[in-house]
């Protein structure tokens, strides 16, 4: 197969196939073709010289394939564990087909998880801890919404005597800053209007990073 058929062929996998030249700043590599799916890659070759085409490959299919196929030998630059190189002149059109597919697959159903784990909304519950049962009734409402629900570890105004030991309430102040940066947006417990001092802080610190910030009672 020769090279543009074969480009042709890449972008042909999917609207989600994208290429590009990523290294042109360095004068050895700087016509190395690279495809991706998910923004990682499946396939690359120097266009130079069209001699290696290096793809994704199931671990346990690989000494199979460079015993089967004299085609099929070591990968540029990457770890023969998960990848192989294939000569385009001498494969099969159909071999080369389809180990690219296959590439392709492993690339897109391993990265496609991680894409959907980012969609899910992130909130971070903030307010008073004396609000037990309304952190949550909050936080199963919101799981059930489609939203990943961070929440305190601790209801110090509720029973969690370990909070008033020394330390303690500062590190957990802290942290729950840190599960604030972590978030897309927090929602804040205020029941019958109460905002505390730790809660107003936490507020302060959303607003200032630019989370959006949600309340149960406006």
């Amino acid at each position: 197969m020769n090279i543009e058929d074969y480009r042709e062929y890449c972008l042909s996998l999917g609207a989600d196939v994208e290429e590009k030249l990523p290294f042109t700043a360095f004068h050895h590599a700087s016509g190395v073709l690279v495809f991706y799916v998910h923004g990682h890659m499946f396939s690359f070759f120097d266009c130079d010289s069209f001699s290696v085409v290096t793809l994704k490959c199931q671990p346990n299919r690989i000494e199979e394939l460079k015993a089967k196929y004299d085609c099929i030998g070591k990968p540029s630059n990457l770890s023969p564990k998960y990848w192989i190189g294939i000569n385009p002149y001498t494969a099969s059109d159909d071999l080369l087909r389809e180990l690219t597919r296959n590439s392709y697959e492993i690339v897109k159903n391993k990265y496609k998880k991680t894409e959907m784990i980012q969609n899910y909304k992130i909130v971070t519950l903030c307010g008073s801890t004396r609000f037990k049962e309304q952190y949550m009734e909050v936080q199963k409402r919101l799981t059930l919404d489609g939203c990943i629900v961070i929440s305190v570890g601790l209801f110090g105004h509720s029973g969690d005597e370990e909070v008033w030991k020394p330390g303690t309430k500062e590190m957990l102040d802290d942290m729950h800053l840190r599960k604030i940066d972590l978030a897309d947006e927090i929602y804040v417990i205020n029941v019958g209007g109460y905002i505390g001092e730790s809660t107003r802080r936490e507020i302060a610190y959303a607003e200032k990073t630019g989370k959006k910030v949600n309340y149960l009672e406006e």
